[in-house]
């Protein structure tokens, strides 16, 4: 089977199963690139998505792959803990600037609603010092034109009763 064409399908299954962290490990010490970490977090936002009462449980998992004494040194010599956190900064950048505020942060409140999953996935990595708060700040600096686009948004909402 090459890693490269069913990598989703490795990740996805690793994630269903109620501890993923040995089969993600195992997964990473056969493939220690950044593409791999990348899969991994690829499907880590997807199972989140698709289950969001395991925010918590598959957040942990990662935490296991980050303290595992197992863990692999990646190929370009970096560790298993920067490969995380690098490529967590990344997605939340992205995440956050892909969103459209205004319709999502004041739409339908559930577990289909990405800002709202970003929003936990975000604390929770935060939290468990997965990721830095760089991220963050880059947010921060586009805010001032989104807090006004929001604002104006909720003026034209009709009233709730």
């Amino acid at each position: 089977m090459d890693f490269a064409i069913n990598a989703d399908i490795l990740f996805r299954d690793a994630y269903s199963l109620s501890d993923p962290a040995p089969e993600l490990l195992k997964l990473i010490k056969f493939h220690p690139t950044r593409n791999t970490i990348a899969w991994l977090m690829t499907c880590y936002f997807q199972a989140v998505e698709k289950n969001p009462p395991r925010a918590c449980a598959l957040t942990s998992t990662l935490v296991t792959l980050r303290e595992s004494p197992y863990g692999p040194i990646m190929q370009d010599g970096s560790t298993l803990e920067r490969e995380l956190r690098r490529e967590l900064d990344y997605r939340f950048m992205l995440r956050f600037d892909e969103i459209d505020l205004a319709k999502h942060k004041f739409g339908r409140i559930g577990p289909s609603n990405p800002y709202l999953i970003t929003c936990l996935l975000s604390a929770l990595s935060l939290k468990y010092n997965l990721s830095s708060p760089s991220y963050v700040i880059h947010y921060q600096q586009s805010l001032p034109g989104l807090v006004t686009q929001c604002k104006s948004s909720i003026c034209r909402r009709p009233p709730v009763y």
